[in-house]
């Protein structure tokens, strides 16, 4: 959100839309979805785990817990791969200010 902020008072008149306000919009859009797809693999992770636990030596829930696992690490490498490659994408063809790879401040 701050970087609409910055583009209101960059532009001066905040009824003129800008593409380079529509970016700032879609990447902050773009990023707050692969937080939440990051949380939904990690809570599928744990609730593989938990049923793996709970499994009692049952093959069958083994097995079962066993494939939730092995489809929420598949899901987690799909993310992290689209974020970056849309990250690449981002930088290479849509605009050189674009920047989808930052660091959180603390770093």
């Amino acid at each position: 959100m701050a970087k609409v902020a910055q583009c209101a008072t960059a532009l001066g008149n905040s009824d003129a839309p800008q593409l380079a306000c529509l970016i700032g919009v879609v990447g902050s859009f773009i990023n707050l979805a692969f937080v939440f797809l990051g949380a939904v693999c990690l809570i599928f992770l744990l609730y593989g785990a938990i049923k793996f636990i709970t499994s009692q030596g049952d093959p069958k829930a083994i097995k079962s817990a066993r494939d939730t696992m092995t489809y929420a690490v598949i899901g987690t490498a799909l993310v992290l791969s689209t974020y970056i490659i849309g990250g690449i994408v981002a930088a290479t063809f849509v605009a050189n200010n674009v920047d989808i790879f930052k660091l959180p401040k603390a770093f």
